[in-house]
C-alpha cells in the first residue's frame, strides 16, 4: 500500500466531478471511452495541453482529478516511455506509463509517482474457469496473457520510477463511489495460478 500521506492527498473530496463548468456531463463521461481532455489549470500540466488523450473512463476521471486537486502540483499523461520484455515473444517493446504526478502529501513533503490506471482484474492472475467451455477458456487465456504482460510492464515501470527518484503505483477507482485507491506495486505480491 502507498504511504498514508499520499493516500490522504488522493482522498480529498471533489466537487461537481464529471461535469463541465456549465453543469453538463463532461465530454467522454460515461458514454465514451476515448477522447481529448481539456485542462482548466494549464500551468499544472507538463507537456502539450492540447493533446491530452484519455483511453478510458477511469483515465478521464483521474485527469480531471489531477486538474482540480490542489495537492497535485503537476501532472502529465503518457509522457514517460519505458522498455519492457514481452514474456511471450521475448522482444523489447515500449510502454507509455499512463500518468506522472508530483503531489503535495499531507505531511507537507512532495512525492513523485509514475502511475498506471488499471482495474484490479488486470493486475492479478485470474482463476481458471469453473466451466471449461471454449469461450471461457479463451477468455481465461487472454486475461492470463494480458496480466503476465502487465506484470512485466509494471516491473519495468517500477525500475524506471526508482531511477527518476519516484515511486510506481497502480490507480484503481471504485465504480460506485468514484473514490481512487493508490496501490504501490510490489512484484513479490503478484499471485500466479497454474496453467490449465
Amino acid at each position: 500500500m502507498a504511504d498514508s500521506a499520499s493516500m490522504a492527498a488522493l482522498r480529498k473530496p471533489r466537487a461537481n466531478y464529471g461535469y463541465d463548468s456549465n453543469g453538463k456531463k463532461a465530454k467522454g463521461y460515461n458514454n465514451t471511452c476515448q477522447g481529448y481532455f481539456r485542462p482548466h489549470n494549464l500551468s499544472k500540466y507538463v507537456g502539450n495541453a492540447n493533446n491530452i488523450i484519455f483511453r478510458s473512463h477511469w483515465e478521464f476521471k483521474f485527469l480531471e482529478f489531477c486538474d482540480k486537486n490542489d495537492n497535485i502540483i503537476k501532472y502529465s499523461s503518457e509522457a514517460v516511455k519505458v522498455p519492457y520484455i514481452n514474456p511471450f515473444d521475448h522482444k523489447v517493446h515500449q510502454y507509455y506509463i499512463d500518468m506522472f504526478i508530483e503531489m503535495r502529501c499531507s505531511d507537507g513533503k512532495t512525492a513523485k509517482w509514475l502511475l498506471e490506471i488499471k482495474p484490479d482484474k488486470y493486475t492479478k492472475m485470474p482463476n481458471p474457469p469453473k466451466k471449461r467451455t471454449k469461450k471461457s477458456l479463451q477468455a481465461y487465456e487472454y486475461h492470463r496473457r494480458m496480466t503476465l504482460i502487465n506484470i512485466e510492464k509494471f516491473k519495468s515501470a517500477k525500475y524506471w520510477a526508482e531511477q527518476m527518484g519516484a515511486r510506481f503505483g497502480i490507480i484503481q477507482m471504485d465504480r460506485y463511489t468514484e473514490q481512487f485507491s493508490l496501490i504501490e506495486f510490489d512484484q513479490n505480491s503478484v499471485g500466479y495460478t497454474d496453467d490449465i
